[in-house]
């Protein structure tokens, strides 16, 4: 990385871009935005490809699944959302945080779906059946960030209570 440059500017959505993702494959680029869309992008000629629609508040985090196959989503909605990256359908919503989802990761093998919210929980869900696995309690203010490390054996939790938590899966 010795010399960066700005490549391009990609423009569409109508209000503030909060979350961005790139295929594994590297193909496609995924945003999130304020105006309660996710938007999905051909990396090699920047075009829109697609809008999808279906939350009632901003989409503040987009994650695609590492098999490239699905796009989750978490909304101020209160919203968990998984779309098919082939067919841009809505497959199915996860509910049950009280305060919007702020952020989400999905595990390297694809089972399981972690969430992050202004609830100040983690929500672990399973892929398949869509079921709650676990709630982790132990922030005191709103979970901004979540992430499940390569190996799928650790979950890493960021707060608005100025603490990171490690939290293991396995």
């Amino acid at each position: 990385m010795s010399s960066l440059s700005l490549l391009a500017t990609l423009e569409g959505q109508t209000s503030s871009v909060t979350s961005v993702c790139v295929s594994p494959d590297g193909s496609r680029i995924v945003s999130g935005s304020g105006d309660n869309t996710i938007k999905i992008w051909d990396m090699t000629s920047l075009s829109l490809l697609a809008t999808l629609e279906g939350n009632r508040d901003g989409v503040s985090s987009v994650f695609v699944s590492l098999d490239g196959s699905r796009i989750v989503s978490g909304s101020h909605d209160k919203t968990i959302k998984i779309w098919d990256m082939t067919s841009l359908s809505l497959l199915a919503t996860l509910e049950g945080h009280t305060a919007g989802v702020w952020s989400v990761g999905v595990s390297p093998d694809g089972s399981c779906i972690v969430s992050a919210s202004g609830d100040k929980t983690i929500k672990v869900w399973d892929m398949a059946s869509l079921s709650l696995l676990a709630t982790l309690e132990g922030h005191s203010a709103c979970v901004c960030s979540v992430f499940v490390s390569r190996d799928g054996s650790r979950i890493v939790s960021g707060s608005y209570d100025f603490t990171i938590k490690l939290w293991y899966t396995k």
